[in-house]
């Protein structure tokens, strides 16, 4: 039974998780090797500029995954 994930990244969720890494010293150099890293996996769906989706009223940042996971047609989120 061999299920296989494809994980959903948009631009957006790229410059989140840069400024995330951004804000620890030990991370700051390889943040964007990082990312370019996973950009390019096999299982990665990248989904450049997805349709804004206003959901999330108490964290409107949240609301980047969720159009992320829409356009993806996800079956979950994972954050």
């Amino acid at each position: 039974m061999g299920r296989t994930s494809v994980h959903a990244l948009s631009d957006a969720i790229a410059d989140e998780y840069r400024a995330v890494l951004q804000r620890f010293s030990r991370f700051r150099n390889s943040a964007a090797g990082f990312l370019t890293k996973l950009a390019v996996q096999e299982n990665v769906l990248l989904i450049p500029s997805p349709s804004a989706v206003r959901a999330v009223p108490d964290d409107p940042d949240d609301d980047t995954f969720l159009a992320c996971a829409v356009a993806a047609e996800a079956d979950w989120i994972i954050s």
